[in-house]
């Protein structure tokens, strides 16, 4: 089966399949032409250089990427698809990409460049000084109600980037499984919401945001940074090494927190997000060794998940409750679920429930006291 989240790659030999044509009269480097001679389309880039996205100039209802371009084509409709939907678009992506044509569609379109390793020196980036935030990355912290006095444990792993303009912003590098630094990531309020970006050429896919491991109890995973930051200050006497993926997980990710979890002898802490996503993120990295596909109904919160083959439909509850089994029979894996939707909104609440606390000291306690028998247990929502 064709992997959703890989799907974005099938574009352009998709337009071609359908009798696009690109207009290289009409195309930049930024931006591709193509048409049929009826519809045009622009189609843009990704950060990675892949032009993964398009936008139809005849109506404002067709844009998206390779999915979204065959879902309006097969099926006339891009919302409330049943299982049998998702089945005839995957089957559509597994003809076209079984048409040989994607490797020669990527080499031989001049204006795909191949992208270059990452070089943190081709920016100004200075060392955090905790007796010296920027006013600008200071304000960012506590716009997150996270105290910028306490990122001592994570001064190896967050500098200050500073802008042609002198703008300065927090910046998170990201490290492949030697230790050497293969991108990062900067983050920035903006209508008192949280953006972020990565700088070009990151390697996200190979690398994670990570703390040094020496002296932890148990690695924590997290989707972002300022999770893993909340959460240390929510739990400021756990002794966690923070590995975070940067959202949805690659399998060179998980393998690596997998091969650290094996290096180390400690166990793994899954903390992503309370919500269907993050859980689905703590079910693939603790059956990392199993073929997982999938694709999320946003709408019915509900996840076609097939696992070695076998196909259902879940929601949220029912993959914390297969997680619970999973722990049953892999006691080096521990679940941490936030009271709210992640720990940064756990942190800004100040409203740590007794119910967590308690579950939070019952892992931490189960990691440092009976290591050895390393039985797995539920930090999270209780009964």
């Amino acid at each position: 089966m064709i992997d959703y989240k890989e799907a974005k790659k099938y574009l352009l030999p998709t337009l071609l399949d359908y009798g696009f044509k690109e207009r290289k009269d009409k195309s930049c480097k930024s931006c591709l032409v193509f048409s049929d001679g009826s519809e045009t389309l622009l189609v843009y880039r990704n950060q990675g250089g892949v032009y993964d996205h398009y936008v139809n100039k005849s109506t404002s209802d067709d844009y998206g990427d390779a999915v979204h371009f065959i879902m309006k084509r097969v099926l006339n409709k891009t919302t409330n698809l049943s299982a049998e939907d998702f089945c005839k678009v995957e089957a559509e992506l597994s003809r076209i990409a079984g048409l040989g044509v994607i490797k020669d569609v990527i080499n031989n379109t001049s204006t795909i460049q191949e992208k270059q390793p990452f070089d943190i020196s081709k920016y100004t980036v200075e060392r955090l000084d905790l007796a010296a935030v920027p006013g600008a990355c200071r304000r960012f912290f506590e716009q997150r109600h996270i105290d910028p006095g306490q990122l001592a444990p994570f001064k190896s792993v967050i500098g200050i980037l500073v802008s042609d303009r002198g703008f300065k912003q927090p910046l998170f590098y990201w490290q492949n499984m030697d230790g050497n630094i293969v991108g990062a990531q900067y983050k920035y309020i903006k209508d008192n919401v949280c953006q972020k970006r990565f700088l070009k050429n990151t390697d996200r896919s190979n690398s994670l945001w990570m703390t040094p491991i020496e002296g932890s109890k148990a690695l924590f995973v997290t989707e972002d940074p300022l999770d893993a930051i909340a959460h240390s200050q929510l739990f400021p006497g756990a002794r966690y090494a923070y590995f975070c993926t940067g959202g949805t997980s690659t399998k060179a990710q998980r393998e690596m927190i997998h091969s650290f979890s094996q290096k180390f002898k400690l166990p793994i802490i899954l903390g992503n997000d309370n919500d269907l996503a993050g859980q689905l993120e703590n079910f693939k990295l603790a059956l990392h060794t199993a073929n997982i596909e999938y694709a999320i109904n946003s709408k019915t919160q509900r996840v076609l998940l097939t696992v070695n083959g076998a196909e259902r439909e879940w929601g949220k509850d029912e993959i914390v409750a297969a997680l619970q089994a999973v722990m049953k029979q892999r006691p080096n894996i521990i679940l941490s679920i936030p009271w709210a939707k992640d720990w940064n909104d756990d942190l800004r609440s100040s409203k740590k429930s007794i119910s967590l606390r308690i579950a939070e000291n019952m892992a931490r306690v189960q990691i440092e006291t009976t290591k050895s028998e390393q039985r797995g247990v539920i930090a999270g929502k209780l009964p």
